[in-house]
């Protein structure tokens, strides 16, 4: 089977995404007293922010991954480029 390395890293890194029903702590922060406020912070401070978006389409990874890979297929070799790949399963 010859599978483009895109299509093979975008449903591999799907693999590890797909969300279960178990609520899991990706990040903590420091709850304390000892802070205190001084001032306003100026307008260009950067504040880093995380935020993690449900990917869509992750059940169909499979099946667009067997019908590229499938010599019986009549979409057998039609590779997907990285633009396609980052479509299909981009946030909702």
């Amino acid at each position: 089977m010859l599978i483009t390395r895109g299509l093979l890293l975008a449903f591999l890194s799907t693999v590890h995404s797909v969300p279960t029903r178990q609520h899991r702590v990706h990040g903590t922060r420091i709850e304390s007293s000892h802070f205190t406020k001084l001032s306003q912070p100026s307008r260009d401070t950067v504040l880093p922010v995380k935020i993690a978006l449900a990917q869509q389409n992750l059940e169909r990874g499979d099946e667009w991954l067997r019908e590229v890979s499938d010599p019986t297929s009549v979409k057998y070799g039609q590779h997907w480029t990285p633009e396609q790949i980052i479509e299909a399963f981009r946030p909702r």
